[in-house]
């Protein structure tokens, strides 16, 4: 296992991923990868008086991964990639480029529009490796982990307890 993926998008849930992937990452001697998608890119000069920006959502969304590395993984350490379309396409490739065992993600729902129920489905059959779903029901230091990918109890046992020894 050479890194842990976590998926990044706009909801909460992806700070408890997020946090609990660095808790993986650090237990198991490994690196923590930051992934998001975006979607629909945008670029663009806003001025204020004489002052003038240029914003673009690739760099907008890769400080934002960055802002939230530092966030969870101040010491460890960890890397990010910001890709362009679907952040389940981006989470496989980046777990093959990675040698990843496992991808980790907050809780799908119908709000989600970058990983829904049906993207996770998706996600579970395209993978190279595990995908982790951190249920965000506690918001204590436990995480509930929920066998989203259907695996059998050994699986789902060896998975939950991946996570249990990173805490």
């Amino acid at each position: 296992m050479n890194a842990i993926v976590v998926a990044v998008d706009a909801h909460a849930d992806s700070l408890i991923a997020a946090q609990h992937g660095a808790r993986v990452a650090n237990a198991r001697g490994v690196s923590l990868h930051l992934v998001t998608a975006v979607r629909h890119s945008f670029s663009g000069t806003v001025e204020k008086g004489n002052d003038e920006w240029f914003l673009d959502s690739f760099d907008i969304a890769k400080q934002m991964l960055v802002d939230l590395g530092q966030h969870v993984a101040p010491i460890e350490g960890f890397s990010v990639a910001v890709v362009s379309g679907s952040l389940r396409r981006a989470l496989c490739q980046q777990a093959k480029l990675m040698g990843s065992s496992a991808i980790v993600l907050g809780e799908p729902s119908a709000k989600r529009s970058f990983l829904n129920k049906t993207e996770l489905r998706l996600l579970q059959r395209t993978a190279p490796c595990d995908v982790l779903a951190v249920s965000s029901d506690e918001l204590s230091t436990v995480a509930t982990m929920t066998d989203w990918t259907g695996l059998g109890s050994v699986a789902h046992h060896r998975l939950g307890s991946l996570l249990h020894s990173a805490r």
